[in-house]
């Protein structure tokens, strides 16, 4: 793998990370308005691998996560990043996994997400971020919607995203 990597490297160079085999892992999903970032949920995300050739799949999100105190110091790093970059409007996920009291990040996607977030966002607070994205997409101000509601803190019911992964097939 490792020479795979090197030749078909611009630099010719290779990063090596260390496998971390978890089918545990904490999400953050942020919420951003007119560059002010807001941590709306965090969520515990469980996996199922069903043989070596499949990839891990998402089988449950359990918001809030039970890790959202402890993710203050990755939230930072987050922050910044996401600042950083420039980002004034849109919605971003972060996945991380978890092993050994320690998180590491390793996705992050900018872009509605299939755990459907934003619909649990509408059910606790009444705000929703599909409107507020199509109204961005319309060229429509959204500052109507930065609000302290968008902040995790205010993410109190519990839910849950069950997935049912399933085989190839018809279902009768």
């Amino acid at each position: 793998g490792y020479k795979k990597a090197v030749n078909t490297s611009r630099s010719g160079k290779a990063i090596i990370e260390r496998f971390i085999d978890s089918e545990y892992g904490v999400e953050l999903f942020y919420t951003i308005i007119e560059g002010k970032i807001h941590r709306t949920v965090t969520a515990d995300r469980y996996t199922v691998t069903g043989n070596q050739e499949n990839v891990p799949l998402p089988i449950a999100e359990v918001f809030p996560s039970r890790h959202a105190q402890e993710m203050n110091t990755l939230d930072s790093a987050i922050r910044k990043m996401l600042t950083g970059m420039g980002l004034r409007d849109g919605l971003v996920l972060v996945q991380s996994l978890y092993e050994q009291g320690e998180f590491f990040v390793y996705e992050m996607a900018f872009r509605f997400t299939g755990e459907q977030h934003y619909l649990l966002v509408k059910a606790q607070n009444d705000i929703s971020l599909a409107r507020m994205m199509i109204q961005r997409c319309l060229g429509e101000n959204i500052s109507a919607f930065d609000t302290p509601l968008l902040d995790d803190q205010c993410f109190i019911k519990p839910a849950i995203n069950y997935a049912m992964p399933l085989r190839p097939g018809g279902i009768a």
